[in-house]
């Protein structure tokens, strides 16, 4: 009769009650970590943990180094034994290292599995079962990291900083080599002061004293990472602007990833436009850069995000969260700006025109993505924190995050909308041109016309909008 091997019976987990009283209105979010295989692609991919210059030390990393141990023990020399080892010398030499904590996996001409035969007596194997019920497990048996009892990991690792590092998107506590300065974006005061602006107190934004107790109430005291939409989230969003898109939850699955072997990202909460806002011809050109999702009616050319743990939600998550959505709006920013322009004119202005938002331990952190021009010429991502404020105590400091939150809507929805605006004018075609014998030379003048009126106004809105005060990188 077979032993059952331990923890092949497991008792099914109940769902908490929490689970059972959720309604449509409270949607429970899809945990961030997940078990290796479902989301953490990356950690299989073997050409993900070549491509980084630095191997940092966690459960994927290591899961990595056990599926190739055994590939790199089949390929090393061995001697075989002089002679042949009897099976009774085996089987006893196999009980003392289990006994005993020993690893055998380095020997030479070791097998990694051990068959019995046939003839085997039913009364040593009962005496073995009976007199050694339960065996201690040895590294020969167990992996390093024992992939049915290993936690849960995240996709958002030390593995997934260093990747984003190596593809020229830094964080915010990133120090650079050689003892350069992080970059500032050039428009950080005109951003400080378009960010700390009061709400009236007729906007819908601003929050009572009645309203702030019950988002209160409605944080969660769970023990689950929970993101309630309906109680928190939208109580500080304060009602949709009608000249914006906005989503939640929604998987990037349409966009071009910042580095090959990485996993797509799924912000919380992001703004954007509305598909049919942009040119059929712009959409077509840059579909892989500003349209992240399949679906038209998911909002184009994002650059607001929001990123919240809630409960045991780690922080350094979201703040790596939100990094990845920083890129991919700051990346669409600049596309944007260029559309049409040739290489010799693409033109890096170093100011932020997306900004993203953490919310984690009931503090709301708000950060900005710059592209810039790193000391070896290639197009890099700067992070900046800007402010952050404690959401929990004082009304007055929920207060300036709520108004930080609607002014930073604001700012984006103003620079991308400037940005589609420009891009549209560039693609638009002349319906007044005249098709004669000389029309490619009228085209091809028409557009270098349009070409130059579009820089026109993009130096004309750049010098408007920038402080004299404001400090470059």
């Amino acid at each position: 009769m077979a032993v059952p091997r331990p923890g092949h019976h497991r008792k099914r987990q109940r769902s908490s009650s929490l689970d059972l009283l959720a309604t449509p209105d409270i949607r429970k979010r899809e945990r961030r970590t997940s078990p290796l295989g479902s989301h953490c692609r990356h950690a299989l991919d073997t050409t993900f943990w070549n491509s980084l210059t630095q191997v940092p030390l966690t459960r994927s990393s290591l899961r990595e180094f056990n599926r190739r141990r055994p590939q790199s023990l089949a390929h090393a020399p061995s001697t075989p034994v002089q002679g042949p080892l009897q099976f009774s010398v085996a089987i006893a030499l196999r009980d003392i290292t289990v006994r005993r904590g020993i690893c055998l996996t380095s020997l030479r001409g070791y097998a990694r599995t051990l068959r019995p035969k046939q003839d085997m007596t039913d009364s040593t194997s009962r005496v073995r079962r009976r007199g050694q019920p339960v065996a201690a497990r040895t590294p020969a048996i167990e992996n390093v990291v024992n992939e049915s009892k290993s936690k849960a990991t995240s996709t958002y690792d030390a593995a997934f900083k260093q990747m984003m590092i190596d593809a020229g998107v830094y964080p915010a506590d990133y120090q650079h080599g050689e003892g350069r300065p992080a970059p500032i974006p050039g428009n950080f005061e005109e951003m400080q002061n378009a960010l700390t602006v009061p709400l009236p107190c007729s906007s819908p934004h601003t929050i009572t004293v009645e309203g702030f107790k019950e988002y209160l109430k409605g944080l969660p005291g769970h023990s689950a990472e929970v993101l309630v939409m309906a109680d928190v989230v939208i109580k500080m969003m304060g009602p949709q602007d009608p000249q914006e898109n906005q989503s939640a939850d929604k998987l990037f699955n349409n966009i071009k990833p910042i580095r090959n072997h990485v996993t797509r990202p799924k912000p919380d909460f992001y703004a954007g436009a509305f598909t049919e806002s942009i040119h059929e011809s712009v959409r077509k050109d840059l579909n892989k850069l500003i349209i992240p999702c399949s679906n038209d009616s998911l909002p184009a050319a994002p650059n607001f995000f929001f990123e919240g743990k809630y409960g045991p939600g780690r922080p350094d998550v979201a703040l790596l969260q939100a990094l990845h959505d920083g890129a991919i709006g700051a990346r669409a920013m600049f596309e944007l700006q260029n559309y049409k322009n040739i290489p010799a004119e693409r033109r890096c202005d170093n100011n932020a025109y997306t900004i993203m938002f953490t919310y984690a331990a009931n503090t709301l952190t708000m950060f900005s993505m710059h592209p810039f021009i790193n000391h070896r010429g290639l197009m890099s991502y700067q992070m900046t924190q800007l402010d952050a404020f404690i959401m929990y105590n004082k009304l007055e400091q929920f207060q300036a995050g709520v108004a930080a939150l609607y002014n930073a809507r604001q700012f984006c929805l103003r620079h991308r909308d400037r940005f589609i605006r420009d891009a549209n004018h560039m693609a638009m075609p002349n319906t007044n041109t005249s098709f004669g014998s000389d029309s490619t030379d009228e085209l091809a003048l028409d557009y270098e016309k349009r070409r130059r009126e579009v820089l026109a106004l993009r130096d004309a809105s750049a010098s408007s909008s920038s402080q004299p005060g404001a400090r470059r990188s």
